[in-house]
């Protein structure tokens, strides 16, 4: 089934109200534990861009479409729009980059919350925070699937492009540049942690070749949550996953910057972080 930018759009916008409204009226409450901070950040990262992504994936079709075109006409126009074509690239990297981010928010926000929920402390909130933060690693799972799919398709009408023979020479080089542009913008790091991510939430090909027991029960039981929370419950414990995922360098500063606020609160200081997050 196709991506819907639309849905997607959609989808996330009420995710992110909902978040908004639970932090809100229960802040006074829960604002110094481990797992309220964590979706603090998980809400200030949502709203720090536009969710909107079907403008996004709007224009990398209609590229991809345009780039195809040319393929299949003889005499077509030489290297249309480059401009367009490198803003494009660049805006589908940077999309993928902040989607991983959010991901690792979102897993590590569960595994804070598994806490409460085997002491059966604020189960309402609790619970609902849970599925909530599965069903936004489930939605981002399949946006950056979408979108490095795309990705590959734009790469490949290029190639093609590139090798054609009814382009000019002076085309044909600007369309290897456009290619290597594009290589360069897929870092291989991000390659590599959207493919883990998508092979454990995701719905695509590379979901049945897992081999790892922990990370196909972890995927599973995410894809889950927003009906059977309760299985959620005892299969997101598998913590040990979010370390041989490889952590985004910006997420690793914001866990070491937690648990240092977590072991001052564990110690019994007052000390209040959330100046620092709003």
């Amino acid at each position: 089934m196709a991506f819907d930018a639309t849905v997607f759009d959609g989808l996330i916008d009420v995710e992110l109200r909902v978040l908004q409204l639970l932090l809100y009226r229960n802040g006074s409450q829960h604002r110094r534990t481990k797992y309220f901070r964590w979706a603090k950040r998980l809400s200030k990262a949502l709203s720090s861009q536009p969710t909107s992504v079907q403008p996004l994936v709007s224009s990398l079709r209609s590229c991809i479409a345009q780039l195809k075109g040319r393929t299949l006409r003889s005499g077509a126009p030489a290297l249309h729009s480059a401009a367009k074509t490198q803003e494009i690239l660049h805006a589908v990297a940077a999309k993928v980059r902040y989607g991983l981010r959010i991901l690792q928010l979102a897993f590590d926000g569960a595994q804070k919350l598994r806490h409460e929920v085997q002491k059966g402390h604020f189960l309402p909130l609790t619970l609902t925070l849970l599925a909530l933060e599965a069903r936004i690693l489930a939605l981002f799972a399949d946006l950056i699937k979408a979108l490095l799919d795309l990705f590959e398709e734009l790469k490949a009408a290029l190639r093609l492009l590139r090798r054609s023979p009814s382009q000019t020479e002076e085309a044909r080089e600007g369309y290897a540049q456009l290619l290597r542009e594009a290589e360069s913008a897929a870092l291989e790091d991000d390659r590599y942690a959207a493919k883990r991510w998508i092979e454990l939430f995701g719905n695509g090909p590379a979901a049945d070749q897992r081999t790892t027991t922990d990370d196909e029960e972890m995927g599973q039981s995410v894809r889950r949550a927003p009906e059977t929370v309760g299985n959620t419950l005892v299969e997101v414990q598998k913590s040990e996953t979010s370390d041989r995922l490889g952590l985004l360098p910006e997420v690793r500063r914001e866990r070491r910057k937690g648990g240092a606020d977590d072991e001052d609160h564990e110690h019994g200081e007052d000390h209040d972080d959330d100046d620092g997050d709003d």
